[in-house]
Parts: structure tokens; sequence; C-alpha cells
């Protein structure tokens, strides 16, 4: 089976850098986007907000480009994904907020003004394991300095099929900013007519 590195479709923003920008309710949101893209299960805010691009997000992506870096997946795009095989992952409400309106957001609780133009079509998603696929004896690197079991910079990526197939959509250790997708994902995303992402094929040994 194939595997495919998920990446966002860049060509939309013209003269932006993202489709949505994260709001910020509490000073303890400094590190979600280093929580969200790990696998632990750290504590976070039970409702993720945004500024959004409403014209992209409302019927041109599934998978928005957010300034924090992390999987923010339409709940179809989730379901897709699900609906193949059981992985461990976390869901984190989302609500996008839309970026025109100029009026005041939230009330003195943090709470959410009842007339806030909202999308609450999203999830933000977390992948609670590593995939052991790495192939170490085909892939080319150069190892970290400060842990030489482990690749530094990775000049050429090859993955090994487990025993069980790849899951829907997972990372590995290796390489953990980067999402991958199995080919029977791909296949399901795009017959779902999933929009907003990119696949590049990754080598997977024999």
């Amino acid at each position: 089976m194939k595997a495919f590195k998920l990446d966002w479709e860049y060509e939309h923003l013209l003269d932006m850098e993202e489709d949505a920008s994260y709001i910020q309710t509490s000073d303890d949101d400094e590190n979600l986007r280093f929580y969200i893209n790990g696998i632990e299960p750290k504590e976070t805010p039970s409702i993720i907000y945004f500024q959004a691009n409403f014209n992209v997000i409302s019927d041109e992506s599934d998978y928005p480009i957010v300034d924090l870096g992390i999987p923010v997946v339409s709940k179809k795009m989730l379901k897709v994904l699900t609906d193949l095989k059981n992985f461990e992952f976390k869901e984190i409400s989302t609500c996008m907020i839309d970026d025109t309106f100029s009026g005041k957001i939230f009330n003195e609780k943090k709470e959410l003004l009842d007339n806030v133009p909202t999308n609450r079509k999203f999830i933000t998603l977390q992948i609670l394991s590593y995939t052991s696929c790495f192939d170490y004896d085909n892939s080319v690197f150069r190892p970290l300095r400060s842990n030489p079991d482990l690749p530094g910079i990775i000049k050429k990526m090859v993955l090994k099929e487990p025993d069980k197939g790849f899951p829907p959509i997972f990372r590995i250790k290796e390489s953990s900013s980067k999402l991958f997708v199995s080919e029977e994902a791909k296949e399901a995303l795009e017959r779902a007519d999933i929009k907003g992402c990119i696949f590049e094929e990754v080598e997977v040994s024999n």
C-alpha cells in the first residue's frame, strides 16, 4: 500500500497568509500548537476559536490553513477517515468566526456573544500515537546529535508498511511535525470531494 504526506493547498491564498487565525482566550494557550502537534493528551481549551475567511471555509476547504499550523478538519473529512479504520485521536470543538465581523466577540467571562457570525463545521484533530513505520535501512538521513538513534535531517524518507497496514491518518516520531495518510484514505477523501488537501507520495519499501 502507498502512503502520502498530507499538506495544505496554498494556491488559493493569493495575498493572504492563512485561512484562519487563532484567537487566544486564555494565558494557558501559549503552548497549544505544541500540545496538538504532539501525541500527549494534554489539557486544552474546550473550544478553540479562529477568525476566518468565510468565503474559503464555507465552501472551498475541508482542511483550512490556520496560523498555528495544527490540523483543523471539517467534520465531513473526519468522518471519511474514521469510517475506514480505527485510529487514536482527540477532537477539540472548533468555532470559526467571520473575520469581517467588527463587533465585540466575547463578554467579560470570555463567552461568545449570540450575534457573532460563526461556522462550526470544523474540529481540531490531535493524533494520540506514533505509527512505527520509518524504514531506517532504506531512508537516507543524518542522525540527531542529541539523540543518534533518531534522524535529524531526512534526505530521503522511506516508510515500511506495518503488519496491520497504515492507519488512515498518522504521525511518525522520526518526522513528528508531518501528517501522513494511507492510500486508502487518500482515495476515500478524493471520492468524497474533500477540499484543501495536497498529497505527496512517500516511498514505501517492500
